[in-house]
């Protein structure tokens, strides 16, 4: 009985603990996506793109 409750503690406990690793990547990839774009925004700022030719290129790769 208590090893039967302690390997289903254990797996409750590996459970969370993917789950709490699928959440920290996915903040660590949206942070790195954010970065990426700042980065592509200030080089075509940089290279003379305008606001609007920004905001299609964005767009389109958006969609």
């Amino acid at each position: 009985m208590a090893a039967r409750q302690a390997r289903a503690k254990a797996e409750r406990r590996a459970t969370l603990d993917a789950e709490q690793d699928f959440i920290r990547e996915q903040i660590d990839n949206d942070y790195l996506e954010q970065a990426y774009t700042v980065v592509g925004i200030a080089l075509m700022e940089l290279y003379g793109f305008g606001e609007q030719q920004i905001g299609q290129t964005f767009n389109r790769m958006n969609e």
